[in-house]
C-alpha cells in the first residue's frame, strides 16, 4: 500500500513539473514579458445599499498593464498598474435644497508588485499594492471628490490559450482586497503578453 501510494505521488509530481522543465529547455531562458489586460470587474464587498436607487452599476470595464521577468524556474516577479471601476448609482435624496438626483460612484487605481508561479500554460499570482481607492458623487451642478490611498492584496488564476513566437493570449481571473476600504472585487479578463526582452536562450 505505502509502495503504491508513493507510485502515485511521484506520478501526480513528475506530471506537474515535467512540462515546466520542458519549457525551461525549449524556450528561451529569460524574457521580460510586457502585456496588457481588458476584463470585466464587479464588487463583491461591502455590499451597497439600494435605498431610493434610480439605477446602478456593479463594476465595469477593468484595465490593467504590467510587466514580469521570466525564467526557466518556477517563479515569476511582477508588476502591475490598474484601473477598476467598483461601483456607479443614481439615487433620489431629499437632504439636499432642493431635493434631487445624486450621482456617485467609485473606483480603485492600483500599484501591485508580487510572483507568479508559473506550471507551463498556468500562472497562479499573488502581490502586494497601494490602492488609490477614490469616491465621486455629484448633484446638480456640484461635484465632490474624495479618495485614500490604503494597502490591499491581488491573488489571480491565468491560463495561455495560444501561443506564437514571443506573443500569448489568455484568460485571467483575480480577487483583490482593499484591506482600510474593507472592498473586495472579483474580475474576469482577456490578457495579451509579449516578450519584449530575451535572452540566454539554450542551443537546440
Amino acid at each position: 500500500m505505502r509502495v503504491a501510494r508513493g507510485t502515485l505521488l511521484l506520478g501526480l509530481a513528475l506530471s506537474i513539473f515535467l512540462p515546466t522543465l520542458a519549457r525551461a529547455e525549449e524556450s528561451p531562458r529569460h524574457a521580460v514579458e510586457l502585456g496588457g489586460e481588458l476584463a470585466f470587474a464587479r464588487m463583491l464587498a461591502p455590499a451597497p445599499s439600494h435605498a431610493n436607487e434610480l439605477s446602478r452599476m456593479n463594476g465595469g470595464a477593468a484595465l490593467a498593464l504590467g510587466a514580469a521577468y521570466r525564467s526557466p524556474f518556477l517563479f515569476t516577479p511582477f508588476v502591475e498598474l490598474a484601473y477598476t471601476p467598483l461601483y456607479a448609482s443614481d439615487a433620489r435624496t431629499r437632504f439636499a435644497n432642493p431635493a434631487g438626483t445624486i450621482r456617485s460612484s467609485s473606483q480603485a487605481w492600483s500599484g501591485v508588485v508580487g510572483l507568479g508561479l508559473d506550471f507551463d500554460r498556468i500562472r497562479f499570482r499573488a502581490g502586494i499594492g497601494l490602492y488609490d481607492f477614490a469616491v465621486d458623487s455629484t448633484l446638480g451642478a456640484s461635484t465632490a471628490k474624495a479618495s485614500e490611498l490604503d494597502m490591499g492584496y491581488l491573488f489571480g488564476f491565468g491560463a495561455t490559450l495560444l501561443r506564437r513566437g514571443r506573443f500569448r493570449m489568455g484568460v485571467d481571473l483575480r480577487l483583490g482586497l482593499v484591506t482600510d476600504a474593507e472592498t473586495m472585487f472579483m474580475s474576469l479578463g482577456l490578457t495579451t503578453t509579449f516578450d519584449a526582452l530575451v535572452w540566454g536562450a539554450r542551443p537546440r
